[in-house]
Parts: structure tokens; sequence; C-alpha cells
């Protein structure tokens, strides 16, 4: 019996990897079909069962071959943040920031050019809401967020934990929105996001996103009819 080229195995199975990497970015995972990628790839329906058994676990391999390098990298920046504040060292805000954003951007292991790319990827995959991926990416980046949140705590200004979490919901969500929503925003302005420099972006946001961790506390707003009433009450005092 003649058995296939490994090459052309490898090349099938990159193949169809690819194609539902780029349907997954478009439609999202309920929005994939394995027609779609079946079409895409050039090959056959029968590719799905025969390498990954399953549209869950085909996700979850993309996943892991394009975010675990992330998730490394951001390991590896907030395990130096945790060893320097031990040593007794000072670390700051914008450190721990850039240990979460800069991975995201300037994406480890890929050409600068194709970065965009990953991060659309990332973007969409935290924008899914399907079980299958809410699932597969805390496994992948829940010891990110719980570094993250620890060092935040320890570095950063004394907050509630209302506010905290809403800080914390605003990083998450920038990191969300700019990866994959972009488009939504810059069709009302005079810019084409396509030529947006990840490093350039990385910087950008990392600045708002310290400036905002860093604010001081927000006083407690007071409700609309309160604020009408006191108005009035210095607008009679006036008089």
């Amino acid at each position: 019996m003649d058995t296939p080229d490994r090459p052309l195995i490898e090349d099938a199975y990159t193949r169809f990897l690819d194609a539902a990497e780029q349907v997954f970015t478009e439609q999202g995972y309920n929005g994939m079909t394995i027609r779609m990628i079946a079409e895409r790839s050039d090959s056959n329906l029968g590719t799905l069962s025969q390498y990954w058994g399953s549209k869950r676990a085909l996700v979850r391999e993309i996943f892991e071959r394009r975010f675990r390098p992330i998730q490394d990298w951001r390991t590896e920046l907030f395990d130096d943040l945790e060893r320097r504040i031990a040593h007794g060292e000072r670390v700051s805000v914008e450190e721990v920031v850039r240990a979460l954003v800069e991975p995201a951007f300037v994406v480890p292991g890929v050409p600068i050019e194709e970065a965009p790319h990953i991060t659309m990827l990332l973007g969409r995959a935290i924008n899914d809401p399907s079980e299958e991926v809410v699932e597969a990416i805390d496994q992948i980046f829940m010891p990110n967020q719980q570094q993250f949140v620890s060092l935040l705590q320890a570095i950063g200004p004394k907050l509630d934990a209302r506010e905290f979490y809403w800080r914390c919901s605003c990083c998450v969500g920038a990191i969300a929105f700019s990866a994959s929503l972009r488009d939504r925003l810059t069709r009302h302005l005079d810019f084409d996001e396509t030529t947006l420099n990840p490093v350039l972006a990385t910087n950008v946001i990392i600045n708002f996103l310290t400036a905002g961790i860093s604010a001081p506390a927000a006083e407690p707003a007071k409700p609309a009819r309160a604020k009408a009433k006191s108005r009035r009450a210095s607008a009679r005092s006036r008089r």
C-alpha cells in the first residue's frame, strides 16, 4: 500500500489550520463552518475529523499555536516584575501595563508585519461569547490575568474593589476593541486602520491605560436630580 508523502500530509494539515484561523477571525466560532474552511484550504470535508475530530479541538489548536507564545512572554515579564517587587525594587504601573499589552500587539515569534493578523485573531477570540472559546481562552490566559491583577494591587493606587474592577475591565476592553473592532471607529475618522504600526499602537495604548489606572479615585457621582436641586439652591443664594 502506498503511503502518502509526509510533506503532502503536513501541507494539507497546515493549509486547513491556516484557513480555519482566517475563517474564525472573520466569522467567530458559531459562524465558522467546516465547509468554509475546506473550500478556503482546498481540502475535503473529512480533513477535520482526520486530524482534530471536532471544531472545538481545531479552535483549541489555533489558539495554542498563536496565543501560547503571547502567554509565555507575558508570564516571563510578570515573573520578572514579581521578583523585583520581592527584592524591594520599585515597579511602575507603566511596566505592569506594558507587560500586559506589548505581547498582544508586538507578537513574539512572527514578523512585525504579520503581528496585526494575530492581534485581530486575539481580539475576535476575546470578544467571542461561545462557551467553547471562553473556556479555551481562560485555559491559556487565566494565569496572566491573575498575575496582572495581583501586580496592580501591589503597586497601583489604593482603590475600592468596585473601582479596581472597572479599571481592570477597561484594560481588557481596550485591548479587545483595539485588536478587532477598530474599524468601527475609523469609519468615522479620516484614518486607515490598516496602516497602524503595532509598536506605535502598543505605546499609545500603554500611555492611555497607565494614566487611567494611576488616576485618583473617582468621587461618587450625585444623582442628576440632586445636582439640579443643588444648582437651584446655589442660584437662590446668589440673588
